[in-house]
């Protein structure tokens, strides 16, 4: 059984090509266009890897994750940040 990944981010054309590419490779991938559906397609798929961007409407990727690390059962999950921000403050947040 493929490890499952959640790609989210409100962009359609890098979602696309991010599931995309990770399908190719072997993956099962789900996808949300927003942190709140990220967050019900969390509960509900338990993926084995979240990939969100950070600016996101609703639910951003940082609220999300810290929104994830609050339960329990998810607390360990792995993230990968996509993001078009460039300034230190915002990698280091």
């Amino acid at each position: 059984m493929p490890l499952i990944i959640l790609v989210a981010d409100d962009d359609l054309g890098t979602r696309l090509s991010v599931s995309d590419y990770l399908e190719m490779s072997g993956y099962s991938v789900i996808t949300a266009e927003n942190g709140q559906q990220a967050l019900s397609m969390i509960e509900t798929y338990h993926p084995h890897l979240l990939v969100t961007d950070i600016n996101m409407p609703r639910i951003d990727g940082y609220e999300l994750v810290r929104k994830v690390r609050q339960k329990p059962p998810l607390r360990l999950l792995p993230v990968v940040f996509l993001t078009e921000l460039n300034s230190t403050n915002q990698r280091i947040k």
